[in-house]
């Protein structure tokens, strides 16, 4: 959004949201003290209603286009495709999750200290060895019946397409023996157009991205839980393939011809310990710039 364009009642009513957003945020950093001690179902529920309410002083209405069949402390892998920073918050407002994240999230200000004390995992994905150990970290918290998020496209996009996927970070879902849920997000404005204000795309800035957003009237978004056997799938790469191919189905986004014929399901069982060796996150060679 240009804010040359935005009238005086329209900054006006930013400002009174981003002072709103400021006492949230304070609040939520006084609940971050408490929540790594608190019981399992209470800290879920913390993390659900701020994050709710979050979405609610920003003007962010949520739809739930299919509901998630999830159970608290069976594992879950939450997969989906990745357009802005509130991806997190709009899926936490659903179901309470465990992110993964860059490691340069933690050096946000609140907001990476909020992050550390809800149980987000870092990732320093320049370094291989921190990498695999990510990785092994994750297969153990999954085992455990935590429910982990990422966004397997690595790099943010306007919503108009399904970037590839990295194979690799669906790897400690097929290592700990859980399911896979792809999720579609979609955020439209308020006549219902795709929006151009959510997209957290290019070289703008959090703050600047929240501006623009704040300065903005309504927003939705639009969250589908895909039905998905990940069951039939414990090769990576064909899984990582069908998941985007789910995606892409119910955001209806064509993929391009060369990209739709998924491999066949591999059969082949991997082993746990393959996660030290080809199971990484990210391939370092190769790395966005945004995750």
């Amino acid at each position: 959004m240009n804010n040359t364009h935005v009238t005086l009642p329209a900054r006006t009513f930013a400002l009174f949201k981003a002072s709103r957003v400021i006492i949230h945020l304070t609040f939520g950093a006084l609940q971050a003290v408490i929540y790594p001690i608190v019981e399992p179902a209470i800290q879920r529920n913390m993390l659900t209603n701020w994050s709710r309410q979050l979405l609610e002083i920003i003007e962010i209405e949520l739809i739930v286009e299919s509901t998630p069949e999830i159970q608290p402390g069976s594992g879950c892998l939450l997969v989906s495709n990745h357009v802005s920073w509130l991806d997190i918050f709009v899926i936490n407002a659903i179901h309470p999750t465990q992110f993964v994240a860059k490691a340069e999230v933690r050096d946000w200000p609140v907001i990476g200290w909020l992050c550390r004390k809800t149980g987000t995992h870092f990732i320093e994905r320049t370094q291989r060895r921190e990498t695999a150990n990510t990785n092994s970290k994750l297969v153990q918290a999954l085992k455990q019946g935590a429910t982990i998020g990422l966004f397997p496209e690595g790099t943010t996009t306007d919503g108009s397409h399904v970037a590839p996927f990295h194979a690799a970070m669906l790897q400690p879902a097929i290592d700990a023996g859980v399911r896979v849920h792809p999720i579609g997000l979609r955020y439209f404005d308020r006549n219902f157009q795709p929006s151009i204000t959510v997209p957290f795309t290019g070289e703008t800035t959090l703050l600047a991205s929240l501006w623009a957003i704040l300065c903005s009237r309504k927003q939705t978004a639009l969250v589908a839980f895909i039905a998905f056997n990940s069951s039939n799938y414990s090769d990576r790469k064909s899984l990582a393939h069908s998941a985007r191919e789910a995606i892409a189905a119910q955001l209806q986004i064509p993929l391009p011809a060369v990209e739709r014929a998924s491999p066949s399901p591999a059969r082949k069982h991997v082993p746990e310990s393959a996660n030290t060796t080809y199971g990484l996150l990210l391939d370092p060679a190769a790395q966005p710039q945004r995750d």
